[in-house]
């Protein structure tokens, strides 16, 4: 009888827990919710409000910690977007958004390794147009002409956009016009 009364108890405490746990998945989803519409309407310091409550009972949400580092480069709060997105890689480290996101963040502060993250990222999803974009926007700001063309080939060849060709017939513009 005692044991079963003591298996019914535990029972009724994991039901309870399971149900705070969803009702904690819901409060802070909805948070999460609430950061990216105050996002939308250009209300940063709301943003990071919630995400900072958010980040305080989900510490290593990858997305999360995304969105608090992209709000954080907005407010040229450097530091914190490298540190932050620094976070989001640790805890996502499959995801090349994050590693796109860690070079923006490293280029902003003036911090070595943005092409290091951008290789990663580029090895993480190779066909990725907006990777592909990042790696020739950031070759073309550092002076690499030939990565930028390459990368651009890349870019043609699997997402085939106007722009990209656009780009790539400039460069090879630049190019002839430096022979």
């Amino acid at each position: 009888m005692r044991q079963s009364l003591l298996l019914l108890l535990l029972g009724t405490l994991a039901a309870s827990a399971s149900a705070q746990s969803g009702a904690m998945a819901a409060r802070l989803e909805g948070r999460y919710v609430r950061a990216l519409t105050a996002l939308a309407v250009d209300d940063d310091s709301t943003a990071l409000r919630f995400l900072d409550e958010v980040l305080a009972l989900a510490p290593a949400d990858a997305a999360v910690l995304a969105t608090r580092a992209e709000v954080a480069l907005r407010l040229g709060a450097h530091a914190d977007a490298v540190f932050f997105s620094r976070r989001a890689t640790d805890a996502a480290p499959d995801r090349a958004d994050g590693f796109v996101l860690l070079a923006s963040a490293l280029d902003a502060a003036g911090q070595d390794g943005a092409r290091d993250a951008l290789a990663q990222a580029r090895d993480l999803s190779p066909t990725d147009p907006a990777v592909l974009t990042a790696v020739a926007d950031r070759a073309a700001a550092s002076g690499d002409a030939a990565l930028e063309r390459d990368v651009l080939r890349d870019l043609v060849r699997t997402g085939d956009t106007v722009a990209a060709r656009l780009r790539l017939s400039r460069l090879a513009e630049r190019a002839g016009d430096a022979t």
